[in-house]
């Protein structure tokens, strides 16, 4: 890579209206002519012609180096505030880890943070089609933004979100115009899992799961029941029905109990809207 030059140029900075010599002037703009069609054929450029050009390639020049320092300085002092940013962000998380109880004036820095992160995440950008819980309705979420929308299954207006649409394409959504179903859903993590139970794989889109389910035989814990030590009537009266011989064979049916529904199968829950970033 060409080092960077540290000297600019300069020619023609001061006009001599009349030289001491010719009469003439040092510098003239070029004639319309010569601008459209510049210099034909056995015609030579002026020497006031040559001190114009240099003095507008000199300006130029002395130009870009100002608006080259003037980004670089823009550059530094978003670095300082990121810096600043990030710094203010460590100490309020290590606030909350030691469970300090926030006072007016930490109430007014995380404030202040808040406006500071969210200039950050203009400049950042955070991705579109991010979902996260969101703890309101479709009411105060149009008041504190644009830019997000309640995942509830409707069609989006995809001249207003356009990125959205772009990336549902992108993903292989059938309609790309139309907002995912998350109601009554929990998000697991895509990829392997292994635990005591065994062995699982989810890939990106699959959807399973029950709310409530019945047991089947093989679910349920292996266990007997015992039918009394009596050979000659081992189910006691209202307990069970069988029969007996006097060589102690017997045989028989238990008692039933139980009513055949669905056990409960969600964790306790707060139920909240998901929403996703669309712009």
């Amino acid at each position: 890579m060409i080092t960077k030059p540290t000297d600019l140029p300069r020619w023609a900075d001061g006009d001599i209206v009349n030289d001491p010599t010719s009469g003439q002037p040092n510098v003239e703009n070029p004639t319309s002519s010569h601008s459209e069609k510049g210099y034909v054929y056995d015609e030579y450029p002026s020497r006031q012609f040559f001190n114009w050009l240099g003095r507008v390639v000199s300006k130029w020049t002395a130009w870009f180096n100002q608006q080259e320092q003037v980004h670089t300085d823009q550059i530094s002092q978003l670095d300082t505030e990121l810096t600043a940013v990030s710094n203010v962000a460590g100490q309020a998380a290590a606030q909350a880890e030691a469970g300090r109880v926030k006072n007016v004036e930490q109430d007014a820095e995380l404030d202040s943070l808040d406006t500071r992160v969210t200039s950050v995440e203009a400049f950042v950008g955070t991705p579109i089609g991010t979902v996260v819980p969101y703890y309101g309705n479709a009411a105060s979420l149009a008041v504190s933004t644009d830019s997000w929308l309640i995942i509830d299954g409707s069609v989006f207006d995809a001249i207003k979100f356009p990125k959205l649409k772009e990336h549902f394409i992108a993903i292989g959504k059938t309609d790309p115009t139309k907002l995912p179903e998350f109601a009554g859903q929990a998000i697991i993590g895509v990829g392997g899992h292994t635990d005591s139970s065994g062995s699982y794989n989810y890939a990106f889109g699959d959807a399973g799961g029950t709310a409530k389910h019945k047991l089947e035989i093989s679910e349920m814990p292996e266990h007997d029941h015992g039918t009394g030590d009596n050979p000659q009537n081992p189910f006691p009266a209202g307990e069970g029905e069988g029969q007996a011989s006097n060589s102690g064979d017997h045989s028989g049916r238990s008692g039933k109990t139980g009513g055949s529904g669905l056990h409960e199968n969600r964790m306790p829950y707060t139920a909240l809207y998901y929403i996703i970033k669309a712009k």
